[in-house]
């Protein structure tokens, strides 16, 4: 089983092969190792990724499977860091860890006499010079390296936090990294690290940079049933594949990052049957702990500024936002500025014509917000969760359900009568049950269909309250406009749901159904 903060606990038979959610990157890695030959200067690699992407476990496993591969074992040595490195403050900190790190390999790897002699060396190393203690653990290292007979790969996790703190010492690694062979790096960031994008900086231009992106949406079965737990594999396997639309409901909200979906894999182990709302609000809460530090980071104006952006929960424009904090616009507009300097805020499109709305960057972190924002906007959250899952379930409309027989009336040029069967039908629809919504959608396709947009969107006003309608609102506007404008003002996580009802109401019969009700 994975560990969800720590893969530093995982076993060696977890980090296996199996345990690869991103191979193509991996794959990537591997064969650049191959490629090198030591001449030349080497390439380095940096992989970017957002917390929980898997990068710590991605360096993990190519460590391992640097050392099971006979070709790269006998060229290059693993040395794998770990996640904290907050003791690096000055250069002789980079090199002295790394030869820890070689003894640790080495003891792991049976070389008690060995890792011991490294470990007494790095005790000899001056104490009061530190430039001589760099030199000196320095050449310490080329000398293991030139004893093995092998590279150094040093896979370092938050190299972010690592070259920050070597700030004054940056320029001095990139010319011994440039120069020296028997070093290569890969590393990871959660972050894009300035000193590689600026062209004015050391690193500019260095490093070989891969991206963890979120998985794709095909790629998400298989990836639950590697990250259940050995015992729920089957039991989480199935579950899935009954359905399908409820583990598309579920990723929409929370993403497809692995942290999120080993969650999601524990909450459908848990209970196979339950609604999707459910899981996504198990996932949520136990990322609280990394979530909470993020809005506890945020000075007290930026954090009411990022409430209103979670409890709108849309893409809103600065000074409707402003009117929600009761704050001058220009003053919300400055904050707004700062964070989307900082990623915690997104500049969208807000049509129509070139005016900018403003939303949480990170969607996770926006959810999970409105999770914690209390009972309203948490069942409102917890209510498109479960109308999603209906969405995707893609059901037949029962052909006696008041609003099915509503659609066929609109199609018969009955629309009074049809009217005011849907006005009741839709007061009281459960739009979380796919049939409620298969029905649903077949009155607003026949309207459409029909001419009777305008009178079906004057019936939708009567009904709507809450935001239980934002989803077939926007599916209606969408189907009868077409493009992508009326997406732009939905929250991301909605779109893929709001497109399939818009698909739906679109392909929705054009000719009346039999029925005994008509």
């Amino acid at each position: 089983m994975r560990a969800l903060y720590n893969p530093a606990l995982m076993s060696r038979a977890d980090c296996g092969p199996d345990a690869l959610l991103h191979q193509t990157v991996a794959d990537r890695l591997l064969a650049a190792l191959r490629r090198d030959a030591g001449e030349g200067a080497p390439q380095h690699q940096l992989v970017l990724g957002p917390r929980g992407s898997g990068k710590t476990v991605l360096l993990r496993v190519l460590g391992h499977l640097i050392e099971d591969d006979a070709e790269l074992a006998a060229r290059w040595f693993p040395l794998t860091f770990p996640e904290a490195q907050y003791d690096v403050a000055r250069l002789a900190d980079l090199w002295t860890n790394a030869l820890d790190y070689l003894a640790v390999a080495l003891l792991r790897r049976g070389h008690a006499a060995e890792a011991r002699e490294v470990h007494d060396a790095v005790k000899a190393l001056p104490v009061d010079d530190e430039e001589a203690r760099a030199e000196e653990a320095f050449r310490l290292l080329l000398a293991e390296s030139d004893a093995l007979g092998r590279r150094f790969v040093l896979l370092v996790d938050n190299l972010d936090v690592v070259l920050d703190r070597l700030q004054s010492h940056q320029w001095r690694v990139r010319d011994i990294l440039s120069a020296e062979r028997r070093l290569l790096v890969i590393g990871a960031s959660a972050r894009a690290i300035e000193a590689t994008y600026r062209y004015e900086a050391a690193f500019y231009d260095f490093f070989r940079i891969y991206e963890l992106r979120p998985l794709p949406a095909a790629a998400v079965p298989r990836a639950l049933g590697l990250l259940a737990a050995p015992d729920a594999k089957e039991r989480v396997a199935a579950a899935v594949a009954a359905a399908p639309h409820r583990v598309r409901a579920v990723t929409s909200v929370i993403g497809t990052l692995p942290r999120a979906l080993e969650l999601a894999a524990d909450a459908i182990a848990a209970d196979p049957d339950a609604p999707a709302s459910t899981v996504a609000a198990w996932v949520l809460d136990r990322l609280t702990p990394e979530l909470q530090a993020r809005i506890d980071g945020l000075a007290p104006q930026s954090q009411q500024v990022a409430h209103a952006l979670a409890t709108a929960w849309h893409p809103i424009r600065a000074a409707d936002l402003a009117a929600r904090v009761r704050l001058a616009t220009n003053a919300v507009s400055a904050q707004l500025t700062r964070l989307a300097r900082e990623g915690v805020v997104d500049q969208v499109a807000y049509p129509p014509g070139t005016r900018l709305g403003y939303q949480l960057a990170d969607r996770m972190f926006a959810v999970w917000f409105l999770l914690r924002a209390g009972q309203p906007h948490r069942r409102r959250l917890l209510a498109a969760v479960d109308q999603l899952a209906a969405a995707f379930a893609d059901a037949p409309p029962p052909p006696e359900h008041p609003l099915t027989i509503a659609a066929d009336l609109v199609r018969l040029g009955r629309w009074p009568e049809a009217r005011a069967m849907a006005q009741g039908a839709l007061a009281t629809a459960v739009l979380q049950a796919p049939e409620e919504l298969a029905a649903t959608i077949a009155f607003f396709g026949a309207a459409l269909a029909f001419d009777r947009t305008n009178d079906a969107r004057e019936l939708l006003d009567e009904v709507a309250f809450g935001g239980a309608w934002d989803l077939v609102a926007w599916a209606l506007e969408l189907a009868a406009l077409g493009g992508e404008d009326p997406l732009a003002k939905a929250a991301p996580e909605l779109r893929e749901g709001i497109r399939a009802i818009a698909r739906r109401v679109l392909s929705a019969p054009a000719a009346a159904a039999a029925s005994d009700a008509v």
